[in-house]
């Protein structure tokens, strides 16, 4: 029996270990927020960029959800999630940095920006799996809505330092160098990993089938899963729209309503702050409403406040921007919080890795399609009539949760039998390879 000190030591560890990764991907993503902001400027700025050009841009640092999505899940699963955090942070790092050194030797092409955009794009598509597939090896399965509350939460107020950090950057350096402080974001996550003590488990020993077959497995689990298919779907249509908005909201703001850089990244601030209101009020809104009900809010609210952004104005109209980027902000956050802790709670460890791929690649696939299609909306239409747009495809969001056994529960959790899996096997003790589920 383990002795009251034992376990004392062990909760302090267990405690200081979720403390260094939730820094680690809060500094990360105070350093992502810069470059959202310093990304497009660079192409605007520097290089003169069309509209459709920055949604390129924007695109290109989605697009290896397409290409990567569904094999990264398998080869997670496969690997020590740890090792590939780090190495991915570093590869992000070093990328970002060819920018800057670029721009200084006079050799900064669009191109140059796009590449750099596919290749960060790509390390992130292997960190988003082995974070979210590593973090239940961390900390204990009930404390998981609470964990990922916080995490979601430092992400918001990163979101909400960092764009106005980056306007202030930009302003005082140049956009190209702004990028630096993205650089040092990621050296700084890769230390933090780095003091994590908690050893991992070594994955389980996957039956020995072909890459293929290890996808479709994620895949059949996904589709035929009565909760986290339909929330799949809803999180689509968000994130199409959502980056069709990131495509043009630069652009927008900077040409069409007039706003220096400084402001453009206080407003964008403006969704960082909706986010911080968004995990704070998960757990709230889950015991008033059940966590079904926050969940169809969060698909509807959000989509009807963003209507308020293509009204936006110089002076006092800068506050339907504010108000409208917030509004869905804090909405795709309760939303992704219920969802994201749904799936880990309820997807066997030897999967979780390709379910986690499989979801971002339905979810985060159609992210560079949606920045495409904004950008070439925005050319046609102009940046105001193309916003108008995608306000419109962002109430589609709730119609898969109408649709899906979820209209029948209030509670969204892994004991709620009518809408959970069937029971699986849990992972062999005696050292065999685990079965890759191919009846789900």
């Amino acid at each position: 029996m383990t002795s009251a000190p034992a376990r004392h030591r062990a909760s302090a560890d267990a405690r200081r270990d979720f403390a260094l990764l939730w820094g680690a991907q809060t500094v990360s993503a105070c350093g992502t927020a810069v470059s959202s902001i310093a990304l497009p400027l660079v192409a605007l700025t520097v290089l003169d960029a069309t509209t459709f050009q920055v949604g390129l841009v924007t695109a290109a640092g989605y697009v290896a959800w397409l290409v990567f999505g569904l094999p990264s899940g398998a080869q997670v699963d496969r690997v020590r999630r740890r090792p590939l955090i780090l190495a991915t942070d570093a590869a992000r790092g070093l990328a970002l940095l060819s920018i800057p050194l670029a721009w200084a030797f006079g050799t900064l092409s669009l191109a140059h920006l796009i590449i750099v955009a596919l290749l960060v794009g790509t390390a992130s598509v292997y960190f988003d799996v082995a974070f979210q597939a590593y973090l239940p090896s961390v900390i204990a399965a009930a404390d998981l809505l609470r964990a990922n509350s916080r995490l979601q939460g430092s992400e918001s107020v990163a979101q909400v330092g960092g764009p106005a950090l980056g306007g202030i950057l930009i302003q005082a350096l140049g956009a190209p160098v702004a990028l630096l402080a993205d650089v040092g974001s990621y050296a700084v996550s890769v230390a933090c990993v780095l003091g994590i003590r908690r050893d991992e488990q070594p994955p389980p020993r996957i039956s020995a089938a072909g890459l293929p077959s290890q996808i479709m497995a994620g895949l059949r689990f996904v589709r035929r899963h009565p909760v986290i298919g339909p929330l799949t779907l809803s999180a689509a249509v968000l994130n199409f729209a959502g980056a069709a908005l990131e495509a043009l909201v630069v652009v927008f703001l900077v040409r069409t309503v007039g706003v220096s850089p400084g402001m453009a990244g206080v407003l964008l601030g403006g969704l960082g702050l909706g986010g911080i209101a968004g995990a704070a009020s998960v757990g709230w809104l889950s015991a008033r409403l059940g966590s079904v009900g926050a969940l169809f809010l969060a698909a509807t609210a959000g989509p009807l406040l963003v209507l308020l952004v293509p009204l936006t104005v110089d002076g006092p109209g800068l506050l339907f921007f504010a108000a409208g980027t917030a509004g869905i902000s804090a909405s795709t956050v309760v939303f992704s919080v219920l969802a994201r802790s749904y799936r880990q709670s309820v997807t066997p460890p030897q999967l979780l890795g390709r379910v986690t791929a499989t979801v971002r690649f339905v979810s985060w696939g159609v992210l560079p399609v949606g920045a495409v299609i904004a950008g070439a909306l925005g050319e046609e239409l102009g940046n105001r009539e193309a916003l108008w747009v995608v306000g419109a495809v962002f109430l589609l969001a709730p119609v898969p949760i109408l649709l899906s056994p979820l209209r029948h529960t209030r509670t969204l959790t892994a004991e709620s039998r009518p809408i959970g899996p069937a029971r699986h096997r849990t992972p062999s003790p005696n050292g065999k390879p685990v079965p890759d589920l191919e009846e789900v």
